[in-house]
């Protein structure tokens, strides 16, 4: 799955005939015709695999114009960030998230961008392997799980909360703005006994659906085999249909709180009332909200497509549309640590990751060593000790579990065994 291009400048035309037929002028279109041609330009799918060069060499060229993001300074010379961002995640009645989208908007340029990620792109969890993305929401602080592995996939990109609403939520607040208007693509059917089914939402252009219309496309997928970018071509247009209709100020964050738990977010109502009116309003500037789906290759699994992260051209994402929200270090090798249950217990090493995380150290996989229930170990090279009385640092070990090793770590740069008295 590769990025989507964003409209460039007009083509060269053609030298004028003497022989070219008579123009025809079209009706002119409506605001609301507009602005749904002008989203069916930028979501022009080209593929799942191949192409990616092309997508990034026209997010390249247009992006650092039209969606450069500058970061402002203080006096002080304090860098201040001018995007925010958050992740939506339609939660699932098992849990798990059926459709995410990271929500950005930037101050400086009022630009918006829609990042819509694959549930099957497989990432590490720390404490958990590998994972489909969308399966990470169902953990225990699933929320914060999914920022941080989105986060890991983008260069470490900084997202300032998790916006999770059930479906019964997501089709409260669609209704509580009257609907939303899309050109669905494809019959919604509810299969039925028999090989017969009920269609819940017909396709046509402009088709106003209610809330529970909506969501029911939003995740609707026609088949076990059909490629992500189908099903996550529904979920912006529902997305970005809402977001259009919000109102704003006060009544938005009321609108956000009657939605009851997590419908105003981790950031709170007012601060996401904020964000969403800010892409709405960029929304209603020709170009201003990139709808882009994360880069991504499939995996060949035999079953239902799977994908990995693409992160060449992720980094590359992020640092186009998202440079605001990087850190400093973006793209620098930071170091990487391996960690092992040492005494058995459940979770051990999903509450160490935090840990690693605000230390600017990067989580590397994870396993079991022999239960002993011996102290903790943290193994370095004998040219980064330093490292490990950092590590060691960060997960509040004593430094006199630094050990050096003569052997080389393939893994990881540390090694880290989690005993007795890890807290």
């Amino acid at each position: 799955m590769t990025g989507k291009r964003r409209a460039g400048k007009d083509p060269i035309q053609p030298p004028i005939s003497s022989h070219a037929p008579p123009v025809v002028m079209a009706p002119q279109q409506s605001r609301r015709q507009a602005r749904l041609e002008r989203k069916k330009q930028q979501r022009k799918r080209i593929g799942l695999a191949g192409g990616a060069a092309i997508a990034v060499a026209v997010i390249v060229a247009v992006g650092a114009v039209a969606f450069g993001v500058h970061k402002a300074t203080e006096d002080s010379g304090t860098t201040v960030r001018s995007q925010s961002t958050v992740l939506l995640q339609l939660q699932a009645p098992d849990g798990t998230a059926e459709g995410s989208v990271l929500l950005a908007h930037d101050t400086n340029g009022n630009e918006g961008l829609e990042l819509l990620v694959p549930s099957r792109v497989i990432t590490d969890v720390c404490g958990y392997n590998s994972l489909d993305f969308g399966k990470v929401l169902g953990l225990p602080s699933g929320d914060a799980a999914s920022r941080q592995a989105l986060s890991g996939m983008l260069e470490n990109v900084t997202i300032d909360g998790s916006w999770v609403l059930t479906e019964a939520q997501l089709a409260k607040l669609i209704n509580r703005v009257g609907g939303v208007t899309v050109d669905v693509d494809t019959d919604v059917v509810r299969r039925t006994g028999g090989g017969g089914g009920q269609i819940l939402v017909a396709a046509g252009q402009a088709r106003q659906l209610d809330g529970t219309q909506a969501v029911e496309y939003a995740t609707y997928r026609a088949s076990a085999h059909e490629d992500a970018a189908a099903q996550l071509a529904r979920l912006q247009q529902v997305v970005d249909g809402m977001i259009v209709k919000l109102p704003t100020g006060a009544a938005l964050s009321a609108d956000l709180r009657v939605l009851g738990p997590g419908g105003s977010s981790t950031l709170g109502a007012t601060k996401l009332a904020s964000l969403l009116a800010g892409i709405k309003s960029a929304d209603q500037v020709a170009g201003h909200v990139l709808p882009i789906d994360l880069p991504t290759a499939p995996i060949d699994t035999g079953g239902a497509p799977s994908y990995r992260i693409d992160n060449d051209n992720a980094a590359k994402l992020a640092n186009n549309n998202l440079k605001s929200s990087l850190p400093d270090d973006a793209g620098q090798h930071r170091p990487t640590v391996e960690l092992l249950n040492g005494v058995g217990t459940p979770g051990l090493i999903a509450r160490a990751c935090p840990r690693l995380q605000a230390h600017r150290l990067v989580y590397a996989g994870s396993g079991n060593a022999a239960f002993t229930n011996q102290p903790s170990v943290v193994e370095v090279s004998n040219s980064q000790i330093d490292l490990g009385y950092t590590v060691a640092s960060a997960l509040g070990l004593p430094r006199s579990a630094v050990r050096r090793t003569s052997q080389n770590q393939s893994v990881a740069d540390v090694i880290v065994i989690l005993g007795r008295d890890f807290k």
